[in-house]
């Protein structure tokens, strides 16, 4: 269904860009600018303006999108297929980016939620046991504790904050 209100939409854009436009002046002196041919009769004079539209530019993507800026003589303006195709082309990079950022954001909240948690534990548990470093246990003493501490409170302020 997308697909035909976009088919649509494209022909009727396309339609009105290569729209004719007529200048004339009737038997009163009056110019007159008209989509359509002069009645017969009333025209003294009439000449049919051929109307170029600009080229249209590229606003962002990749950095291999370079913009028309109409200063070369063979750059020709983008169809409307190369259009969708490089609107399709920022759209799933915009996509990838919003997933990442999704992504870290995600484990932005999770390494917040184990620093809090961290921090909870090094402050409330009577009986703290840590690594010794040598595959072992030992239990935590108060420089122990306190250092377990700093370093929760400095991931807090990494991830949460």
């Amino acid at each position: 269904m997308l697909r035909i209100v976009i088919t649509v939409l494209l022909f009727g854009f396309s339609i009105v860009a290569n729209g004719e436009l007529y200048k004339w002046v009737d038997s009163n002196g009056n110019t007159q600018y008209t989509d359509q041919p002069p009645p017969s009769g009333a025209a003294i004079s009439e000449k049919e303006l051929k109307i170029k539209l600009p080229p249209v530019q590229s606003t962002g993507g990749d950095q291999n999108d370079k913009p028309s800026t109409g200063s070369n003589k063979n750059d020709k303006p983008k169809s409307w297929a190369e259009r969708e195709l490089d609107f399709k082309k920022r759209r799933v990079a915009e996509e990838k980016e919003e997933k990442k950022r999704q992504a870290k954001l995600k484990e932005s909240k999770e390494k917040c939620f184990q620093a809090k948690s961290k921090l909870k534990l090094y402050q409330e548990a009577p009986k703290l046991t840590v690594s010794d470093g040598k595959g072992g246990v030992m239990r935590a003493d108060d420089a122990a504790r306190q250092k377990g501490i700093n370093e929760a409170q400095k991931e807090i302020k990494t991830f949460c904050g």
